[in-house]
């Protein structure tokens, strides 16, 4: 048992020698952390690299390389750095959350803006086809209703001219009936104006209420209950806005 006792010794000091070798050869080359964790990291340079955070990466990396960071429900971020030979290097992100608020501003300025910056690109695209939708229609409508109008200026202008009696009565249906046709033209403009800005407060509300959370990444709902007794409908929104 004594002449073992050597060699066990050696032994578990030459394991002991490449355990320090082999960290030494795996040494941090950059050390990313972020607020808050589980950011998504891409490095673009010599090499391209994707990590999540936080993570130690051994990788022998040399040169400048952009560093651009996202997350669901954060502003996305991006930056420079560059990393040395020999030089261990550390990078802390801290990305913003992105608001209700700023969502709304956005589709204020453009319907569907909103909903891609929050990460609903399917509510984005029916906004934003939408009200492409409803401008392309007021325009119809507005040109159908100036082409009323001017029907009816013109046989106006013809019955004030006029000079005789039967001509007058002539002109005098014919003027009412256009002048009925202009006023139905001007509903149709009005209805399609008044549908286009309900559209688009939709688009700026929707931003406000349907906020994606960022605890759970799911949209969040208005609750209704129904009282069968009184036959109210209650809405009821529980989510404490954070702005």
């Amino acid at each position: 048992m004594r002449r073992f006792c050597p060699l066990i010794l050696t032994t578990v000091c030459i394991l002991v020698i490449n355990a320090f070798g082999q960290e030494d050869s795996a040494q941090v080359t950059l050390r990313i952390t972020s607020n808050p964790p589980g950011v998504t990291v891409n490095l673009e340079g010599p090499y391209q690299l994707t990590t999540t955070t936080p993570a130690d990466i051994t990788q022998d990396l040399i040169g400048t390389y952009r560093v651009k960071a996202e997350k669901f429900g954060y502003e996305h971020w991006s930056s420079y750095i560059t990393l040395t030979p020999g030089q261990p290097a550390s990078l802390r992100i801290t990305l913003t959350p992105k608001t209700r608020v700023k969502a709304a501003l956005r589709s204020v300025i453009l319907p569907g803006w909103g909903q891609f910056y929050s990460d609903r690109k399917g509510w984005g695209y029916f906004f934003t086809l939408g009200s492409v939708v409803m401008a392309t229609g007021f325009v119809a409508a507005d040109t159908y209703y100036g082409n009323k109008y001017d029907d009816y200026v013109d046989v106006r202008n013809q019955f004030n001219s006029a000079t005789s009696i039967e001509e007058k009565t002539a002109l005098k249906q014919e003027m009412d009936d256009r002048q009925r046709k202009a006023y139905d033209a001007q509903n149709l403009r009005n209805a399609v104006l008044g549908v286009g800005i309900a559209f688009w407060a939709f688009n700026v509300i929707d931003n406000i209420f349907f906020f994606p959370s960022l605890q759970s990444g799911v949209f969040e709902r208005l609750q209704s209950s129904y009282d069968p007794n009184s036959g109210e409908v209650k809405l009821t929104y529980s989510h404490e806005l954070n702005f």
